[in-house]
């Protein structure tokens, strides 16, 4: 009797260990797969963390993300900051970081649109497209308003764009002194999230995150430059930053950039 309990702990012991040796070779795995770091437009932060966790789940990589204006940004990166993907609202900051050879491959990643936006108590109507909304855009910030906030135009895409859509439908002068620049696009969102600005330009990925604002109109085309975002693996990281790279031009990630309002660069 006492030898069958010897074995039957001897048994336990050995299963003890299988079980929780393979535990930390699992456990070992995961921390041996690797990490990533990713600098991306703030008007990505939300699709940026749900690929992160697709990612992760693909190949147990942690990616980090980094989210601010893309100016900023770039400006991080070629003073030394630590990055292994970099997704861009503008050309403007990927051909700054070309010249001063940080870049390696780049892609056309996404595209998206231009909207004017105010808090959600505003009447409610059907935003207006085309001619339409040019006309109606004027007709409200010829109004007595006090605030239009969107990104600084000095460094910020979104503010970029937003200026030069606003010349284009010849507002700008009457409105430049009501004009709030922020830092980002998403401080401009949230400035009329809490009803402290009238109006907002955002992009329509932007407008369409939250439910406390509703879209205005929608800016044409014309009325500015294509709002493209581009993909920049850095020069000289490693393998984990080409496997992001490439999952981020991959079907799997443009699928789930349409399932939240941008139109992916390339169809599969």
């Amino acid at each position: 009797m006492e030898r069958g309990m010897k074995v039957l702990v001897v048994i336990a012991a050995l299963v003890c260990v299988s079980v929780f040796g393979h535990a930390a070779a699992q456990g070992e795995a995961g921390s041996n797969a690797g990490s990533c770091t990713l600098f991306v437009a703030a008007s990505m932060t939300d699709v940026a963390e749900e690929m992160a966790v697709e990612f992760r789940q693909r190949t147990g990589m942690h990616v980090f993300i980094n989210p601010a204006s893309s100016g900023t940004l770039a400006r991080q990166i070629e003073q030394g900051a630590e990055c292994d993907v970099f997704v861009s609202a503008s050309k403007k900051w990927v051909e700054y970081l070309h010249e001063k050879n940080v870049s390696a491959d780049v892609s056309v990643f996404a595209r998206n649109r231009l909207v004017l936006i105010t808090p959600l108590n505003e009447a409610d109507r059907k935003e207006p497209t085309g001619s339409d909304a040019v006309e109606y855009i004027r007709r409200l910030l010829s109004g007595g308003f006090t605030m239009l906030a969107m990104g600084d135009p000095g460094h910020v895409p979104a503010g970029v764009y937003g200026k030069s859509a606003l010349e284009n439908i010849g507002v700008y002068q009457q409105v430049a002194d009501r004009i709030m620049p922020t830092q980002d696009v998403r401080t401009a969102l949230n400035l009329v999230q809490l009803g402290e600005a009238d109006y907002g330009i955002v992009y329509l990925t932007d407008a369409m995150s939250s439910r406390q604002v509703r879209i205005a109109a929608v800016f044409p085309p014309y009325s500015h430059g294509p709002i493209e975002y581009y993909c920049v693996r850095i020069k000289d990281t490693g393998s984990e930053a080409q496997r992001l790279f490439e999952y981020m031009n991959s079907e799997v990630a443009h699928d789930l950039l349409i399932r939240k309002g941008f139109e992916p660069a390339v169809r599969f």
